[in-house]
């Protein structure tokens, strides 16, 4: 019998049925359409280690939520981290701590005490006790600790450094040390130990806890305070460059400053704090942006002047080309502007020659108009919003995010985005972690992505594509909370979860997963992949289809010029059976064997392609049948 060609329409299709989506493609992990045809997407290799995400008290980077790259005016490239316990700056494959810490606070006289290790035989010690009368920490907070001496076989060197904190009671933590050494039952540390505290860490993920809804605000408490009922959201930084010094921002918090003259070696201060400051705002709740051309900074959710709540409606700006006068005067620029409709701001991004705000009602852009106003407020669309802060992209002088229940873009004019797997994503999907949607665009491929949390999941661990050249959507699961386009590499870089562990990946690079071991070597994983399409028939499913053979059309990309790639035939009689697997195969290479015998009777049949093999990637073309029809009775 000659064989007919079975050719697919590009995309995933899961918002009807899979026999009514005959001719299409109805699931996908790790692939992407080009030209048409699907293909298994890149791979990434590890570029840093966040440590373990099991193991609180592993000294950790925690979750980053935001990514920011710029360039001094030394030439020195930074990429901005900024995680749940840290704010970090990586210069190639340096990283330095820039966390804001408090002001140094000397302890009692010789609060340093030797704690013994559980185990057997002789006893040793590999933790210290540090007694801190109403320290008001809590568990994963970090301390740098100066001024010590020896106390027993840690010698100062040992003791003189950062640590994280694990609290005993309100009055004392633990700190571990690298090593272990005899166990004394002594203390000491002398009459001059410091103990300086970094800003309390944030929260990974939301979280029920006492207090009721609406107890207590954003950023609530002074320095030290103890934390009880009621915390605030996910931590989130908001990070933009001023020339070549760094504004973060932590959402619901306050925010900080770093000057790139004084070096990687000095901590971010708070905005405030500079030299010369004057009224300048104190807490946000919506984050930070400067305005490219006329480089104002601007403060979304801000504090009135006086006040020292935030106005969840209230955008501030600085004096044009100023970090410290915000002042409204006739001869500044400072001032603000209140958002008029909605209860808070969620999200904002620049967009062209304007800044682009979310509320929970609302889209509202603020643009640059001189003076005496400086900026005017305008809404652009109600009736819509957006899941969380970091859920909209850029991409070809467009916006695209994610919206409750809808994904939409916008062009100078809001437009709803149709979408094929939109019933699959909302109707699956964690509602009390939404702030976690991270959003990425991927310019080479012309994609925007995003990472969502499903229903069964606190993190995110799937993801949903957009093509907006060809209009196809693709669906997969991965767990990424952080992307950039086109980083100083040439590649995305993106921070994420494999094996348990938070890392800093560079993405589009091979075929394989490349991760770094305990010992901090490199070593190779498959990236598995797979495609599969909906059901096929014959004469609208009256008749059933023998299949004898398939002569596949494909391709390998990578170096393992022998690995399998499966080609299945999975098949069932009416739609509501479920699918039973028909034929499985795997070819080794693209010319041996040239076609694959099978013996398939059914009335519907589906075509799946995977991989999962080291050094393998794969494009496949236009597989074709040896198909005929064989009477219409079991």
């Amino acid at each position: 019998m000659p064989f007919k060609k079975i050719q697919l329409r590009p995309g995933i299709v899961r918002d009807v049925t899979n026999f009514s989506n005959e001719g299409g493609w109805y699931d996908c992990d790790n692939v992407r359409f080009r030209m048409g045809m699907p293909e298994s997407i890149g791979g990434w290799i590890e570029l840093l280690n966040g440590g373990s995400t099991t193991n609180a008290l592993e000294t950790t980077y925690g979750v980053c939520r935001c990514l920011h790259q710029w360039t001094t005016l030394a030439g020195q490239q930074f990429t901005a981290i900024g995680t749940d316990k840290k704010l970090l700056l990586l210069n190639q494959t340096t990283v330095s701590n820039i966390t804001p810490v408090g002001p140094p606070i000397t302890l009692l006289p010789n609060p340093l005490k030797m704690l013994q290790a559980p185990g057997v035989g002789p006893p040793t010690s590999n933790s210290l006790r540090v007694e801190h009368i109403g320290h008001g920490r809590v568990t994963g907070d970090s301390v740098i600790i100066s001024g010590a001496t020896a106390v027993g076989g840690f010698s100062a060197v040992d003791i003189n450094k950062e640590f994280q904190i694990e609290v005993i009671d309100a009055d004392s933590y633990r700190i571990s040390m690298a090593t272990s050494v005899p166990f004394i039952s002594t203390s000491g540390g002398g009459s001059a130990v410091v103990a300086t505290y970094e800003i309390p860490i944030g929260s990974a993920s939301n979280a029920f806890v006492s207090g009721g809804w609406g107890v207590g605000t954003w950023g609530q408490g002074t320095w030290g305070t103890p934390r009880s009922g009621l915390e605030s959201g996910i931590r989130i930084w908001s990070i933009d460059n001023f020339g070549e010094d760094l504004v973060a921002a932590i959402i619901g918090g306050k925010i900080y400053y770093w000057d790139a003259s004084v070096g990687v070696g000095a901590r971010a201060v708070e905005l405030s704090s500079i030299a010369g400051s004057n009224q300048c705002p104190t807490i946000n709740s919506a984050g930070i942006a400067v305005s490219e051309g006329d480089r104002h900074l601007l403060v979304f959710g801000a504090n009135e002047v006086g006040s020292a709540a935030a106005d969840p409606l209230l955008i501030r700006w600085g004096n044009q080309e100023s970090l410290v006068e915000w002042e409204p005067r006739r001869d500044t620029t400072a001032g603000g502007l209140r958002v008029s409709a909605g209860s808070r701001i969620i999200a904002q991004t620049r967009g062209r020659q304007e800044t682009v705000i979310w509320t929970d009602i609302g889209i509202n852009a603020l643009t640059f108009v001189g003076p005496p106003y400086t900026f005017g407020l305008n809404t652009t669309a109600q009736n819509v919003s957006i899941v969380g802060p970091n859920a909209v992209i850029e991409a070809r002088n467009q916006l695209y995010w994610m919206d409750l229940n809808a994904f939409r873009f916008y062009n100078g004019s809001v437009n709803s985005l149709p979408c094929t797997v939109q019933s699959y994503v909302f109707d699956d999907f964690n509602w009390f972690q939404r702030a976690k949607v991270c959003a990425g665009h991927n310019s080479r491929f012309n994609e925007v992505w995003w990472w969502y949390p499903s229903a069964d999941s606190i993190e995110n661990n799937r993801y949903v594509a957009y093509n907006y050249v060809d209009n196809y959507w693709i669906i997969g699961s991965m767990s990424r909370t952080a992307w950039l386009d086109s980083s100083f590499s040439g590649y995305p870089i993106a921070w994420g979860t494999e094996i348990n562990r938070y890392r800093l990946f560079q993405h589009e690079t091979g075929v394989n997963r490349i991760l770094r071991t305990g010992s901090g070597n490199l070593q190779a994983y498959s990236l598995a992949s797979h495609v599969e399409g909906s059901d096929l028939t014959l004469l609208d499913g009256e008749s059933f289809a023998f299949i004898s053979r398939i002569a596949p059309d494909f391709s390998k990309t990578g170096v393992s010029t022998n690995g399998p790639v499966v080609f299945e035939i999975k098949q069932r009689n009416f739609p509501q059976n479920a699918s039973a697997a028909g034929f499985s195969g795997a070819l080794v290479s693209t010319s041996n064997p040239k076609e694959l015998f099978v013996r398939v009777r059914t009335r519907q049949f589906a075509l799946r392609v995977s991989s999962n093999t080291i050094d393998l990637g794969w494009r496949l073309g236009t597989t074709r049948f040896d198909i005929r029809e064989d009477g219409r009775k079991q």
